[in-house]
């Protein structure tokens, strides 16, 4: 299966040992989500994934509320 460059960055960056939320930005249909489903399965940890397609440009508190979902998990 093709891997794109981005899937070793996102990889590394999941693999160290803080515990931070990581966002994947980008034009769209480039492929963020496939990447990151990529990285998913082949990493043995929990994780939580969300998209902000929907959420408006307006509405800066979307990443608050992620952090705030992953936390009551």
């Amino acid at each position: 299966m093709y891997k794109r460059a981005e899937y070793q960055v996102i990889t590394d960056r999941m693999k160290e040992p803080r515990k931070f939320i990581q966002v994947v930005m980008g034009a769209r249909q480039i492929g963020k989500p496939t990447v990151v489903k990529q990285v998913l399965q082949d990493l043995d940890m929990p994780y939580q994934f969300f998209s902000v397609d929907n959420v408006p440009a307006t509405n800066s508190a979307w990443i608050s509320d992620c952090w705030a979902a992953v936390c009551v998990a």
